[in-house]
């Protein structure tokens, strides 16, 4: 089982934004990042071909995949090559978040202070912060 999570250039995968991040978390607890340079002028990642093997190996290999709004990541990682994407193997916590209190915010860090107790917040201004420099 694997957790999966991207950063992208922007939202709009249909004019040219793209992943530039790819965080995993494994069932050990142990994790993993692929990271892309991005073209400053074009804004777009230099994404390396085994990244994207490693990717689809994964993807084939793991027997759960878990993500905060999958089909986001899922339509990111297809624009630079990483598919088809194994749906029978997805789990996504937003649809979770809604059968359990769909009146409730449904962000990513909302959920780990009530489910888990963890406030992430701090951890997100970081990423925030990190990834704007």
């Amino acid at each position: 089982m694997i957790a999966l999570d991207t950063e992208d250039t922007g939202v709009d995968f249909y004019h040219s934004s793209r992943p530039f991040y790819v965080t995993i978390c494994y069932e050990s607890g142990e994790q993993d990042s692929i990271q892309w340079e991005v073209n400053p002028l074009t804004r777009q990642p230099l994404v390396i071909k085994s990244d994207v093997d490693y990717l689809n190996d994964l993807l084939k290999k793991t027997d759960r995949i878990i993500g905060q709004n999958i089909a986001f990541d899922v339509r990111a990682l297809a624009t630079v090559g990483v598919g088809p994407w194994p749906w029978e193997k997805t789990f996504d916590t937003l649809y979770s978040a809604h059968l359990l209190a769909s009146n409730q915010p449904k962000d990513l860090t909302s959920l780990a202070l009530v489910w888990l107790g963890v406030d992430i917040e701090p951890l997100e201004k970081k990423l925030e912060e990190c990834v704007k420099a």
